[in-house]
């Protein structure tokens, strides 16, 4: 029976301090070329799963506040649902643990409190007052195939300028969440050309630590409707922690067919 591959699930916070499981699978299963979507399954005894994500056309998922005590474990599963809407089998997926591990001193929760979470709140410090509000724009790998150019023997899409899928297969193309970005101060300069100054095209910017962002994704600034593409992303890990994602970016050209994709900035 195919399964979904590669299941992780790394621990983070939410920046208000309370714990997070940020699950991450791979998009594609071996034997089954067409995928509608993924459903995420949490169980607190390995045995009784509830689902918590359904349907979702992108292969991460964030698992936010739940209650860890000290010691406690979290199960989850993966499955799939297929291009006639069947769900693989929660019995044979696999089960990945999530499990909440720190030490203490004297009651003292120093591996939390003096690092990572101090971190986390000094970040969101940052990300309030000085963030400036974007679209992160993830490619979407699964969910209803292109009717205009996906090619169901190739499994592919014919058109890479398709309106209505932007060159992934996938109608919509791209999932869109909201989030806050922050420019490197070294790179909030301007460049001269022949016809004046324009702004910095290449950037290092600060991300959030979710989603997760890869080189097929892109960013929206809010204020000038600017289209990034991403060269390099790297996550920030303190002590087994995500924490934040930094990233290398550069300004898409007006030809580009991201420029076609309407984000709703209302």
């Amino acid at each position: 029976m195919p399964k979904v591959k590669n299941v992780l699930v790394q621990r983070t916070f939410n920046y208000e301090g309370l714990y997070s499981a940020l699950i991450t699978w791979d998009c594609s299963v071996s034997g089954v070329p067409d995928i509608q979507g993924f459903n995420v399954y949490r169980s607190l005894d390995s045995k009784d799963f509830q689902l918590v994500g359904s349907n979702l056309g992108i292969c991460q998922y964030l698992d936010e506040n739940i209650p860890l005590l000290q010691g406690e474990e979290y199960y989850y599963k993966i499955t799939f649902i297929d291009n006639n809407g069947i769900e693989s089998s929660l019995d044979e997926a696999d089960a990945i643990t999530f499990t909440h591990q720190l030490s203490t001193t004297n009651g003292f929760n120093t591996r939390l409190v003096n690092t990572s979470l101090e971190q986390i709140r000094r970040l969101a410090w940052l990300f309030k007052h000085v963030g400036e509000p974007v679209w992160f724009i993830i490619r979407q790998y699964v969910g209803k195939k292109c009717h205009r150019c996906y090619d169901f023997n190739s499994h592919k899409a014919t058109d890479p300028n398709c309106p209505v899928c932007f060159g992934t297969g996938i109608e919509g193309g791209y999932k869109a969440v909201e989030g806050l970005m922050i420019v490197s101060p070294s790179d909030m300069r301007y460049l001269r050309d022949n016809d004046g100054f324009i702004a910095n095209n290449t950037l290092v910017v600060y991300l959030p630590f979710y989603p997760f962002l890869t080189s097929n994704d892109f960013i929206i600034r809010k204020r000038t409707g600017q289209r990034y593409l991403f060269n390099s992303v790297n996550q920030t890990i303190i002590e087994g922690f995500v924490v934040m994602q930094t990233a290398r970016i550069t300004l898409a050209e007006k030809g580009s067919k991201i420029y076609k994709l309407e984000v709703d900035n209302g």
